[in-house]
């Protein structure tokens, strides 16, 4: 009977998603995934970008997240579902499914850890319409963290880490540049946008958020589920096939 908000990714698959999300609705309580990235307010702004049609029809988007840890961190136990793909995966997964919604096609490659755990994959996407995405994660070492959005106005470049507080630029065929800046931070700058509106949605009684429906949610967890299981990544104790 408590409200709730979990910390991403939501499960370890779509199955345990919505498995939430309808214990969440037959109580009347609270649910969300703390995907705190898109609680900032330059996502905020991305989205009216996108809902005024500025970029055009959104043709391409192209998302990577990796970095580096120490081999005793917890990414490389098989047993804590460990491998880039829910944990730093999940932020661009999250943000090609959020502007183009579910693939149509999707094709992964991926590469092993020692430690029996996945090291790296990539996959492209299709979607309704012929748009297009790319995602790339991986534990090996820092990368740039970089997502682009290509439209057929105007392309948007958010500055790495994208899912970190920061700005973004609009640019134009023409050369022209827009430029939308805020201050760069790490994770413990941007935490208290989500607290925050978590908070006044419980207020307000309402029982989700707009920033990520439990949908959202739900959709993203269906991909990482269809990458897994071409790639054969499975979690000690999952309890259940990936959906």
């Amino acid at each position: 009977g408590k409200h709730v908000l979990i910390e991403k990714p939501i499960g370890l698959n779509a199955v345990q998603a919505r498995d939430i999300a309808t214990r969440a609705k037959a109580a009347g309580v609270f649910a969300a995934e703390a995907m705190w990235s898109f609680f900032l307010p330059k996502f905020d702004v991305i989205r009216q970008v996108l809902d005024a049609g500025t970029l055009g029809t959104v043709t391409t988007v192209l998302a990577e997240y990796g970095e580096h840890f120490e081999r005793s961190h917890r990414i490389f136990d098989p047993a804590l579902a460990g491998g880039p793909l829910l944990d730093l995966g999940t932020y661009p997964l999250a943000l090609i499914t959020e502007v183009l919604g579910t693939p149509e096609r999707l094709s992964a490659i991926g590469q092993p850890h020692e430690s029996g755990v996945n090291a790296q994959l990539s996959a492209i996407m299709e979607f309704p319409g012929g748009s297009q995405a790319v995602i790339n994660t991986q534990v090996h070492n820092f990368s740039p963290a970089a997502a682009t959005i290509v439209g057929s106005e105007a392309t948007l470049t958010i500055d790495g880490p994208f899912n970190m507080p920061g700005g973004f630029e609009i640019r134009f065929p023409d050369g022209t540049r827009l430029r939308h800046s805020e201050p760069a931070g790490g994770h413990f700058e941007g935490l208290h946008y989500e607290a925050a509106a978590v908070a006044r949605a419980i207020a307000a009684g309402k029982t989700e958020i707009p920033q990520r429906p439990l949908a959202s949610s739900i959709r993203t967890m269906e991909v990482a589920d269809e990458i897994r299981r071409q790639l054969g990544i499975e979690f000690p104790g999952e309890g259940i096939a990936p959906a």
